[in-house]
């Protein structure tokens, strides 16, 4: 929970328009201005709000109440974000629809060149303690929910993130401390594109995470894919290399069923980047592949049913512990670049197994 100063303390209750407001329906209402200091935006339930719910100062509590925002074509967002040291924000009770870009976005609004001056110094400018909790996301045209560069000590808890055709929990470059707890991920990454297809969280250069008591089901790429960005797209205005690896986190107590992948450490080791335009240097020489960075992390407790792969480790030194399988262990967890050479002629090294078992009648319950 946040707390909010008394003194700072705005109530602002948004009724619906009336009936006979011109080009409205009994349940369309107005989008709320942003508040100019931090306090409370209150929200009636039974109103559906069209476009972008902007949060622009420290201290501000969103609650929806269950009501419905919705993003028609040309809505970037829903719930943007956005601020130099932005802190204590709290959104709760929402249902997003729809939206471009993301459905809910938390940035510093920064230019990666900016961030990339004093990376200590950027843990500030970005927005921490950011508490997204009871949230339905629905049907993005893009990502469901995106963590921007930088954000750190924030989490995302007891939400719904379904149907994204991007991933559905975007952690960006140099996030950290984000964690994402008890939220329920199912047909993300653009199920119904031919091609293209996603996972439902990417931690993509983020490190320190906790994952834990989430249920991931039938997304399109996978569950959660870690890797270190090549620096994609590298040719285009502002672009900033990644330093920071995918390294410590934690993935304990999950629910994987039906993906693909269930959890791939080093996602983008053994794929082809050739067309990313990447700002790394090639580890081959034909330039197909880039060294890709996920280590350290610890896999354990978690339940894995009717998965293509389990776990899939091309990273180093990372734990794989205590989970459940209804496959055996030596088939769920692969590891192809132990007695070969990766693309960079290394093997992977000091990744454990340890302790894996089958399925519990409890465990199978869970996986219906």
């Amino acid at each position: 929970m946040i707390y909010i100063k008394s003194s700072a303390v705005l109530s602002m209750i948004v009724a619906c328009l009336a009936a006979s407001t011109a080009g409205a329906s009994a349940m369309d209402c107005d989008i709320p201005e942003p508040v100019k200091q931090g306090g409370i935006i209150k929200l009636e339930g039974a109103c559906t709000y069209k476009g972008t719910i902007k949060i622009l100062q420290s201290n501000t509590r969103l609650e929806c109440n269950g009501a419905t925002l919705y993003g028609g074509e040309g809505d970037r967002y829903g719930i943007f974000i956005k601020g130099v040291g932005l802190k204590n924000v709290e959104v709760s009770n929402c249902r997003l629809h729809g939206y471009d870009k993301a459905a809910v976005m938390v940035t510093s609004g920064l230019s990666g060149e900016e961030l990339a001056k004093d990376r200590d110094k950027s843990y500030t400018l970005a927005p921490s303690n950011i508490v997204l909790d009871g949230l339905e996301v629905s049907g993005s045209r893009g990502n469901g929910v995106h963590f921007n560069a930088y954000v750190n000590n924030s989490i995302l808890k007891r939400s719904t993130i379904a149907k994204s055709r991007g991933v559905g929990v975007y952690l960006g470059q140099s996030s950290r401390g984000i964690s994402i707890v008890d939220n329920k991920f199912i047909e993300n990454g653009g199920i119904d594109k031919p091609k293209g297809h996603r996972e439902a969280l990417a931690i993509d250069s983020s490190a320190r995470n906790i994952v834990k008591g989430n249920i991931f089901s039938k997304n399109a790429a996978g569950a959660i894919f870690l890797y270190k960005n090549c620096g994609e797209k590298f040719d285009r205005p502002g672009a900033v290399l990644r330093w920071q690896s995918s390294n410590d986190n934690l993935i304990e107590s999950n629910v994987f069923k039906d993906e693909k992948v269930g959890v791939w450490v080093a996602s983008r080791q053994s794929r082809d980047l050739s067309r990313w335009k990447c700002g790394d240097d090639p580890v081959s020489v034909d330039g197909k592949y880039y060294r890709d960075y996920a280590n350290n992390n610890k896999i354990k407790n978690n339940i894995f049913c009717r998965n293509g792969e389990s776990v899939r480790v091309e990273g180093d030194n990372n734990l794989i512990s205590s989970n459940r399988f209804d496959v055996p262990s030596s088939a769920a967890v692969v590891m192809p670049f132990v007695a070969t050479a990766k693309p960079d002629g290394n093997r992977t090294v000091g990744n454990r197994v340890e302790g894996g078992a089958g399925l519990s009648s409890a465990d199978e319950a869970q996986c219906r």
